[in-house]
């Protein structure tokens, strides 16, 4: 049995949250299905499965939880003050809660998730409705920060080389002055 010492997480906005401890890991599965890439916007959501008992009360404490019943045997719940997706809960599954990964605090006191994934356990489901372009995206270079970020990069008449770096914007933004007009 693999257990979390501690594990929590949270909305955007933070309205709603939970900690668990010494919670039980059911399973851990990334979902490249249709439905759960149109509710998170993302090529696919990987979710981590707790103990309903450890979690639910937590989450139903908050007013900003909404429900969207998605299909006839999962209902979705997000948040509707930031519109984060927190969790999902199968009618059929009386102990168990989904939660979307993404929503885990960076918090160093969590567990390390790395530490307790299990490939006889946990996987990717769902390959077969995975979006055409996701292994070409998995392709491309990892940045730090922004990374290649041109701001504004639909403009009209614009060359990529023209357009202005994200370091340039955040200084600019600082001063409040111009970056083209302050190397004058």
């Amino acid at each position: 049995m693999r257990v979390a010492k501690l594990l929590s997480g949270s909305c955007m906005c933070r309205s709603i949250h939970w900690t668990v401890k010494d919670a039980r890991i059911g399973q851990i599965l990334i979902c490249h299905c249709e439905l759960c890439r149109k509710s998170s916007g993302s090529v696919n959501v990987p979710f981590i499965a707790l103990p309903k008992s450890a979690v639910w009360t937590q989450l139903e404490k908050s007013d900003t939880l909404q429900k969207y019943s998605s299909s006839n045997v999962a209902d979705r719940y997000f948040c509707s003050k930031c519109g984060s997706f927190v969790c999902m809960d199968y009618s059929h599954e009386k102990s168990t809660v989904w939660l979307p990964m993404g929503t885990l605090s960076s918090s160093k006191e969590n567990t390390s998730i790395e530490t307790i994934l299990d490939s006889t356990k946990d996987c990717h489901i769902f390959k077969e409705d995975q979006a055409s372009f996701e292994s070409a995206l998995d392709a491309l270079p990892r940045e730090e920060y922004f990374g290649y970020y041109k701001s504004d990069c639909c403009s009209a008449g614009k060359e990529w080389d023209d357009l202005g770096d994200w370091k340039e914007e955040i200084d600019e933004r600082a001063t409040g002055e111009d970056v083209e007009d302050a190397k004058t």
